[in-house]
């Protein structure tokens, strides 16, 4: 049978007027009538105290005055409202401006808080006042203010989440964030939901979550289903293994691994999931809680085995309120020894206190490879960079930013905010934004650069490539196209090829404690050929036109018009094909690791086509090489063809044209010993004199033992 109540002022079904006390766990389905006012299905006043784990489902009707709501009418003092469902009907009738309607809360003249709500009213309604009628709140009172986290109402209930914010000195202001209105919370959209599934709340197949305390018996949606029911393969292959992975392919299933993972039921170490599709979350309704803590850190391996994957999408907003994480944000919050690859994460929005990443908030001798991010990326307090926050010991490697950093505090990066613990970074390309300023304190540096923020141990960076759109300080700092601080410790930061495009800061890199070892050549221009030929990046070349010995299977390709990219990452119509843009860049890299042989001369060696260009390059810029000798290591082809074609015009526009080693005034003076060897397919043709293999040898220079062929 159901319950029936009826008072002139504070009407509820659990109770009327609740002061500084806990109403918990509770669910009604009764009539409740309110003559005047401050009446709700389940407390009608609510002065301080909590409530929480309350569902109504009944029916309020208000009366003349203020204040009708599912929950609670009127909250007043620092109540707090959390956990509760509303599937009921409230409804009012007045002719007055006062009179406020919603379907958790009619009012607050106080600071009440609401979080982990869900408003699924039949109707909330107000015949005469429909202006002052929301899905959730009625009205927020003139200068007060609601503290709102993970508050979700059904689409239709009415035309608001929030009815009105009553304006005075002030308005009546949301903090934390706005409600959200969805039109669909059955099954997996209901599971997306920021709602405490592991405690409180169940999703349902054919209905909105429900309170678990007490829900109907009509069918759970199963959200673990890619991982309670995976099983060995039919060649006995245990269930998270390389040949038989977990499969990730739909959305919820990614929050799915979240809460397994966070909530330190498996960390999926050295286990295999992979995505089978690409993913993408509407943020302007779904909330992201990162994968991993650091109490239940990632473990696994994840897509190490899959196609390159995108997940579009993801909001993380850690500075909403406490219930979610502020350190540690990102697609991945913490991980430990595991290994991320082969993911795009597009279009996210990830914001947080301290360690906040585009992929990671913080790294932990895990590898992260072959990733690419346009993500936001807002830090607070500090270490924070578009692919991972924190990198302690690990590596990554073929990362690609393109998104923007924001932070207020220490260590920033494109890459990397901070490093230590021998991290390494290779192959990584920023071409995002960083702005950053250090407002919080005048006593330390904010440590800002492209490639990362600082070094607080020891760290190894490789083949970069810094061409940030913009970079933006200010404040006490030390910043640096590639790097802001290189360490606090003397163990510091080594960096060894890698570039930046000029302009980005009147400084490569920063200043610290530590120790550099840095490598980091500034090019104005490094697009198109240009990246190629004053780079030593390893460019993917396998060009139809070029010998196939010179092939090469390289994280990087020239894109036209703009600086290099990561090959994992082309997109189709970017590559610039080099046969036509100088085939060959002059690799003089060789000549800084000479080697003394037994009789005290020193010696080279030249392997491939690349050295051979930086060989004639050396030599007619005025390196003579006397008293030296310069070996050939093996057979080097220059160009793809027969001369008979060449000589009759056929395919010469896509050669190599050779330039002679020595002229007038450059001349070699060294050895040059082929050791039997052959250089292949040389092609030159100019209009001055002393043209071939080299144009002018003098003062005893030795040019024996290579063949010269097709």
């Amino acid at each position: 049978m159901d319950s029936y109540f009826q008072a002139a002022y504070y009407a509820g079904a659990i109770v009327g007027y609740s002061k500084n006390s806990a109403v918990d766990t509770v669910y009604t389905n009764s009539q409740i009538k309110a003559n005047t006012g401050n009446s709700a299905g389940i407390v009608g006043n609510l002065y301080g105290g909590t409530i929480n784990n309350a569902w109504f489902d009944g029916t309020v009707t208000g009366g003349t005055e203020q204040y009708i709501g599912g929950i609670v009418g009127v909250g007043q003092g620092s109540g707090s409202i959390s956990n509760c469902l509303t599937s009921g009907t409230i409804t009012t009738a007045t002719t007055k401006n006062n009179t406020y309607t919603g379907g958790i809360v009619g009012g607050t003249t106080g600071s009440t808080s609401i979080s982990n709500v869900l408003s699924a009213a039949k109707e909330v309604t107000s015949t005469n006042k429909p202006n002052c009628v929301g899905a959730i709140v009625g009205a927020i009172g003139k200068n007060q203010s609601m503290t709102i986290s993970n508050a979700y109402a059904l689409e239709g209930i009415c035309d608001k989440a929030i009815g009105i914010q009553i304006i005075a000195s002030e308005a009546g202001a949301v903090k934390g964030e706005q409600p959200r209105m969805l039109a669909d919370l059955n099954g997996a959209n209901g599971y997306m939901l920021s709602l405490d599934f592991d405690t409180y709340w169940v999703a349902k197949v054919n209905s909105v979550p429900q309170l678990k305390s007490f829900a109907d018996d009509t069918a759970e949606f199963d959200a673990r289903t890619w991982y309670d029911d995976a099983v060995a393969d039919v060649q006995g292959n245990a269930a998270g293994t390389e040949k038989n992975p977990y499969i990730i392919k739909e959305e919820y299933e990614l929050y799915s691994l979240a809460r397994i993972v966070n909530s330190g039921e498996y960390d999926f170490a050295d286990q295999f999931i992979i995505l089978g599709d690409n993913l993408e979350i509407d943020k302007a309704y779904y909330d992201w809680t990162p994968i991993g803590t650091s109490a239940n850190p990632f473990k696994g391996k994840f897509n190490t085995t899959g196609e390159i994957q995108e997940i579009k999408g993801l909001y993380a907003n850690g500075s909403a309120d406490a219930t979610r994480p502020t350190w540690y944000v990102g697609l991945f919050g913490y991980v430990d020894g595991a290994e991320i690859k082969n993911i795009k994460v597009l279009y996210s929005d990830f914001q947080g206190g301290y360690y906040v990443g585009g992929i990671a908030g913080a790294s932990t001798n895990s590898i992260i490879d072959t990733v690419y991010t346009n993500a936001i990326v807002n830090a607070t307090n500090g270490n924070s960079a578009g692919v991972v926050g924190q990198l302690n010991g690990g590596k990554v490697n073929e990362a690609w930013f393109d998104g923007e950093v924001t932070t207020t505090h220490q260590y920033t990066g494109g890459i990397a905010g901070v490093t230590q613990g021998g991290a390494e970074i290779s192959n990584c390309l920023a071409t995002g934004t960083i702005v950053s300023t250090m407002t919080t304190s005048t006593s330390k540096n904010a440590y800002a650069g492209g490639i990362f923020g600082g070094a607080t141990g020891k760290t190894t960076v490789s083949d970069c490539l810094s061409a940030l759109k913009s970079f933006s300080t200010a404040g006490k700092n030390a910043e640096g196209s590639v790097a802001g601080g290189i360490g606090v410790t003397s163990a510091g930061a080594t960096v060894t090829n890698t570039y930046a495009v000029k302009g980005i800061h009147s400084k490569t890199h920063g200043s610290g404690n530590g120790t550099i070892n840095a490598s980091i050549t500034e090019e104005a221009d490094l697009t198109g050929a240009n990246g190629y030929l004053k780079t030593y990046l390893t460019f993917d070349r396998a060009e139809e036109d070029i010998p196939t010995e010179n092939h090469v299977s390289g994280p990087w390709f020239a894109r036209i018009n703009d600086v290099p990219g990561l090959t994992a990452f082309e997109k189709d119509g970017e590559r610039l094909d080099l046969v036509n843009q100088n085939m060959y860049r002059a690799d003089k890299r060789w000549y800084d690791n000479p080697v003394v042989d037994e009789n005290g001369v020193t010696t080279y060696t030249i392997d491939t086509a690349e050295e051979l260009v930086g060989f004639m390059k050396l030599v007619n810029d005025e390196t003579s090489f006397a008293g030296k000798k310069v070996y050939l290591g093996t057979d080097v082809t220059l160009n793809k063809g027969k001369a008979s074609d060449w000589y009759a015009g056929n395919g010469k526009e896509k050669l190599y044209n050779w330039i002679p080693i020595g002229n007038a005034g450059k001349i070699f003076s060294g050895t040059f010993d082929g050791q039997g060897y052959s250089i292949k397919g040389v092609y030159a043709e100019h209009t001055a004199g002393k043209i071939g293999f080299f144009g002018l040898i003098a003062d005893g220079s030795v040019v024996r033992d290579f063949n010269l062929t097709n």
